[in-house]
């Protein structure tokens, strides 16, 4: 069997890991943070693990498959059972929990931070050209960023306030991506996300986030929507230095507002865009379509899976090629 390899933009290679191997790595990730098998004696008992359910949904994500599609896949990579197509989706709408995503998440950002430590970087690497020369000693650079993936869900009507007309829109899962970015090899991790719904983003407890999944020092960059008491206050407690684009042409009149217009580094702040290219890619994975889940629960979980899932694909990409494969150029 053969696998491709693909060079980066910096000259590492980066291949495309075979669906046995990305199996394998799911059902390893799910092992290690899902709970028991609930071994109750009233009610049928269950006959696959929280980790089964698991793994088959992120590779369901990575590989953008329908749950027929991943029932058909497994048939040729799993040897014992595993579940049906019914059962996959039912798990997926009453018995997945947010926490388990969350923890999956932290997972893998840990393995992710193992692999691109400093010490791992390639020798003789140069800090780049676009870049000032103080951004890469105050390294690292962590970009927060909301996107919107719609879904299957009915039409709504939205009456706006202005005019009588009357849209119809499709659903929308709103998705808050905390990102750390490694400049010199040119790769995006997703650390931290929040979600909800709705087409337009409302005031979400930004803080809260930056506290589940507190940044180390570095810098934040992110734009306007995230100036906010909370904000300020948990970047402050963790040493981080904000980039962040003040609201109302950039008055400021706490003292917190007051340092970061001190602190506004416009050099630093251009490279805020960078964090839409994890959303880029995840929606070209979706082929510019949307979420084929239709309640606005499995909406969202299926968005933060899509997450994780490009956080597994940057992880596979840095991982060397099993046993017995060989690459084509």
């Amino acid at each position: 069997m053969y696998i491709s390899l693909l060079m980066g933009k910096r000259g590492f290679l980066r291949r495309e890991a075979s669906p046995k191997e990305v199996l394998e790595h799911c059902l390893r990730l799910a092992r290690e943070v899902a709970p028991p098998t609930p071994k109750g004696k009233r009610g049928r008992p269950w006959r696959y693990s929280h980790a089964l359910y698991l793994a088959l949904l992120l590779f369901r994500a990575f590989f953008h498959l329908t749950y027929r599609e991943t029932e058909a896949s497994l048939q040729d990579l799993m040897e014992g059972p595993f579940p049906s197509h019914q059962s996959l989706a039912r798990y997926a709408l009453k018995h997945l929990d947010p926490k388990l995503l969350e923890a999956l998440l932290e997972r893998l950002s840990r393995e992710l931070e193992a692999h691109l430590a400093p010490e791992s970087s390639p020798e003789g690497e140069a800090a780049s050209d676009e870049a000032p020369a103080h951004l890469a000693a105050l390294s690292p650079l962590y970009l927060m960023d909301t996107t919107g993936l719609a879904y299957r869900s009915k039409d709504r009507l939205l009456r706006f306030r202005r005019g009588k007309e009357v849209r119809r829109v499709r659903g929308h899962a709103r998705l808050l991506a905390l990102m750390r970015w490694d400049r010199e090899r040119r790769l995006l991790w997703p650390l931290g996300w929040s979600g909800g719904g709705g087409l337009r983003p409302g005031p979400p407890a930004w803080g809260e986030v930056l506290r589940r999944f507190p940044p180390s020092r570095g810098w934040l960059l992110a734009d306007a929507g995230f100036d906010g008491k909370e904000v300020w206050g948990v970047l402050g407690e963790a040493g981080v230095r904000p980039v962040i684009r003040l609201r109302g042409g950039g008055e400021a009149r706490e003292e917190a507002r007051v340092r970061a217009r001190e602190g506004w580094d416009p050099e630093v702040y251009r490279f805020r865009g960078v964090v839409e290219g994890v959303f880029g890619g995840m929606k070209t994975r979706l082929g510019g379509g949307y979420l084929w889940e239709r309640k606005p629960w499995t909406a969202m979980a299926r968005a933060l899976l899509e997450l994780i899932a490009y956080g597994l694909r940057v992880l596979l990409s840095l991982l060397p090629p099993p046993p017995g494969y060989k690459a084509i150029y």
